[in-house]
Formats: structure tokens, C-alpha cells, sequence
């Protein structure tokens, strides 16, 4: 099937990281992120998709946002530059990444989503926040 096109829209407070060189760059507030067909798109509060697959490599900028990641990269390039990818260091014009208090993600039909890797069906539109309370978790390795 074709990409999907979506439009992502920031809702409160965002900044943009700069494809090659990692710089934050403050964008208006509920700026339009991105608007075109995508292959992904993707958000976290942690840098781990799983696997220890650094997916979401700006999370360490800001404890107050959570990070977008719209992916426009065919899955042969993505395929090609698998172990930047994995490492969290892959810089590509491909790769839209944001950090958000909230977003509003709006897709051309349906679209599957997934929450904690977890099938949730489908949705035409989604919006996330950040929740204003955190809790510390407490781990240990073993």
C-alpha cells in the first residue's frame, strides 16, 4: 500500500532538532511539524523503542517534552543504515524529529496504531499530551 499522508501539529510547546547537526531550534507554539506522506510516526518519553533500539535519541535535551519522530525514509535505506539507526546516531533529511508537550496527529484514512508495541486498531486522528504529573521509578540491573 501507499504511504499514508498526515499532517502532525504541535499542541503547546515545541522545538524542532535539526537533522545533521542535533541543534534545538524553538518553533511557535502549535506549529505545524509536518505535512506529507509518511512512513512513521512515532513518540516516546523513553530514547528505547525495545531491544535497546535507540529510536528516540534527543529525550536526554528536556525533561518536559516528549519526543516526535516522523519518519519519510524508505524501509531499504532504513534497512542499509540499520546499525546508526539502532545506535540512536543515524543523522537524515529522512528523519523529523521534535520534542512536544503534545501532538495531534491526523492521517488521509485510517491508520493502525500501537501503544507500548501493543495493536490499539485504527484511527483517522490521535492526539497525546504529557501528562503534567511524573512519578520516579526506581530500577536495578541485575
Amino acid at each position: 500500500s501507499s504511504p499514508a499522508r498526515v499532517r502532525v501539529s504541535a499542541i503547546g510547546r515545541v522545538s524542532k532538532i535539526h537533522p545533521i547537526t542535533h541543534e534545538e531550534l524553538v518553533m511557535p507554539k502549535d506549529a505545524l511539524l509536518f505535512e506529507g506522506e509518511a512512513g512513521t510516526v512515532a513518540m516516546s518519553t523513553t530514547p528505547y523503542y525495545g531491544y535497546k533500539m535507540k529510536i528516540f535519541p534527543h529525550l536526554g535535551l528536556r525533561s518536559d517534552r516528549f519526543q516526535v519522530r516522523v519518519s519519510t525514509a524508505p524501509i531499504a535505506y532504513l534497512l542499509a543504515h540499520l546499525p546508526a539507526l539502532w545506535r540512536g546516531t543515524l543523522r537524515s533529511a529522512h528523519l523529523h524529529d521534535f520534542l512536544v508537550e503534545g501532538v495531534r496527529v491526523e492521517g488521509d484514512r485510517d491508520l493502525p496504531y500501537q501503544t507500548s508495541g501493543d495493536a490499539q486498531g485504527v484511527r483517522k486522528s490521535l492526539e497525546v499530551y504529557l501528562s503534567p504529573r511524573t512519578f520516579r521509578v526506581i530500577g536495578h540491573s541485575l
